[in-house]
């Protein structure tokens, strides 16, 4: 992501909605937040750019290999790219995963599925990009954590790694000699590393 930050603005979260629905802006403490790289336009408006090759292909293919084992499986509901999520109920805080599960017993009704996700996600997915912030990173794994995510796999295309984040636990990484499991969110569910990115290679 850029030094460029969206307007410092304090909406309510109604006001963000009207503004910002459909745009790939999230919504913390008050204030939209952008999801990718910002670009000030010759008549001013302030848009983001489109996702890059890398994390489109990674993205399309985590979501595929989610989707055939939870529907195989009947674990619940895997959601692609962008889905919003309402972190916290009380700050309105609002995240937009890559890609996420939801264990079947989470939803209640159907009306759950009509609008933004009304709490987090199980497993969290985020395909981090070379304009993307540490300190943004960071914030966005702690916030995932803090309000009930119970994985959260970080990719990292450029390094070919994935950071490992669960509640009251150490961060770890994999790279491509490794297998990435589901543990006790998706027990049984394993892919090695390198067939994930490998998708991202010429052939």
């Amino acid at each position: 992501m850029s030094d460029k930050i969206a307007p410092e603005l304090t909406l309510s979260f109604d006001e963000f909605v009207q503004e910002y629905l459909g745009k790939r802006y999230e919504y913390v403490d008050g204030k939209p937040q952008p999801m990718g790289e910002e670009i000030v336009g010759e008549n001013g408006v302030i848009t983001v750019s489109p996702a890059t090759g890398p994390h489109g292909l990674i993205t399309n293919f985590v979501a595929f290999l989610l989707t055939g084992f939870v529907t195989a499986n009947r674990l619940g509901y895997v959601f692609g790219a962008e889905t919003g999520f309402i972190m916290n109920q009380e700050t309105a805080e609002m995240r937009a995963a890559h890609v996420a599960f939801y264990a079947k017993a989470l939803l209640t009704s159907p009306d759950q599925l009509k609008s933004w996700l009304p709490f987090p996600p199980d497993l969290a997915v985020e395909v981090i990009s070379e304009h993307d912030r540490a300190t943004d990173v960071q914030r966005k794994a702690r916030s995932y954590k803090a309000n009930g995510t119970r994985l959260l796999w970080l990719f990292y295309p450029y390094t070919r790694e994935i950071e490992i984040h669960r509640p009251n636990e150490p961060i770890y990484t994999l790279d491509v000699d490794d297998a990435l499991e589901g543990g006790d969110v998706l027990p049984g569910f394993s892919v090695d590393v390198k067939q994930i990115f490998a998708i991202t290679e010429s052939e």
